[in-house]
């Protein structure tokens, strides 16, 4: 959530966002950040290593909402972690949508 800034391009979220480990990215989620909606809506911000193929320019503006979404799961094992947070942007950053937090013992 600290990455996010109004003004910064997709591609900047894109650099500074999470890169998994290699076991992970097998099953991983399309998208580090989305747009609010019933499927991955604008802004679809994608991994930097799918950025060539897949990804696309535009700028984070002020009141957007985002889906910071992960799931981690290696391949072969029976079992993943799946979060995702819903936050809004504000002029100073971002701010969360809900104040449900995760549970330590499954971080």
């Amino acid at each position: 959530m600290a990455l996010i800034k109004p003004g910064m391009s997709f591609s900047q979220l894109s650099q500074n966002s999470f890169n998994r480990d290699e076991k992970y990215r097998h099953r991983r989620y399309p998208t580090v950040i989305h747009g609010v909606g019933l499927g991955d809506e604008y802004p679809k911000i994608y991994y930097q290593e799918d950025w060539p193929q897949d990804g696309y320019d535009g700028l984070v503006q002020e009141n957007m909402v985002l889906c910071l979404e992960s799931f981690s799961g290696a391949q072969g094992e029976a079992e993943g972690v799946k979060l995702e947070t819903q936050v809004r942007v504000t002029a100073s950053g971002c701010e969360a949508m809900s104040n449900y937090a995760f549970e330590d013992i499954l971080l």
